[in-house]
């Protein structure tokens, strides 16, 4: 196993960038357009269907997680995105049953010059490997209802509180991480500052005594 790194996203050149309508085409060689999913946050797991180590792992923990969310496909998308332009059809098709997808989940793949002005709007980076295969950040994507990029998620497996809390950022029902950050060491500052003030005023009060 090769051991190149890949750098991740840089996120502070993808969040809240709009990507491309990129066209598509799905396991049973139709046309999908990503506009298809237009009005719902849509879930993005770059994979390669020759993969046989990290990609069925992502995959796995990603359903494990999706199908325990309640009413899933009517609220959210999830795409299967092969980055290897030498999948076709078929290579798409036996994925989507080797790993047992349900109906709703969709694996596609794309041509060259429809796939890569997609994956640099995500700035996902792969790199070939001589001994075949592919070298790649291991993380989903999620974008939302507009198809901003809304926030990443890294490593191969996933939780459900994540998960869910991503969505939610992405449907536009919660602050980003970093307000709640604000948020909790406005509280926190505040707090401090009102014990300070009773501890001195405590203390002015013995003084007088």
């Amino acid at each position: 196993m090769s051991d190149t790194v890949i750098l991740p996203p840089d996120e502070s050149k993808t969040i809240g960038q709009k990507v491309p309508n990129t066209l598509f085409f799905d396991e049973r060689g139709q046309s999908v357009r990503l506009d298809a999913f237009l009005g719902k946050p849509v879930v993005i797991s770059p994979i390669f269907t020759q993969c046989y180590y990290t990609c069925p792992i992502i995959t796995q923990s990603l359903k494990e997680v999706i199908l325990n969310i309640p009413e899933f496909e009517k609220q959210y998308g999830v795409i299967s995105l092969s980055f290897d332009v030498a999948d076709t059809p078929k290579t798409l098709k036996a994925f989507q049953g080797k790993e047992k997808l349900p109906f709703f989940w969709k694996v596609v793949g794309a041509t060259k010059e429809n796939l890569f002005p997609f994956l640099n709007a995500l700035d996902f980076k792969f790199m070939t490997l001589e001994e075949g295969g592919f070298a790649h950040p291991n993380l989903i994507i999620i974008l939302g209802k507009d198809h901003k990029v809304s926030s990443y998620l890294y490593g191969t497996s996933y939780s459900i509180k994540k998960l869910k809390r991503a969505l939610e950022r992405a449907q536009g029902n919660k602050p980003p991480e970093t307000w709640t950050s604000y948020i909790f060491l406005f509280f926190l500052f505040g707090f401090i500052a009102a014990l300070t003030f009773i501890v001195f005023r405590i203390n002015l009060y013995n003084r007088s005594s």
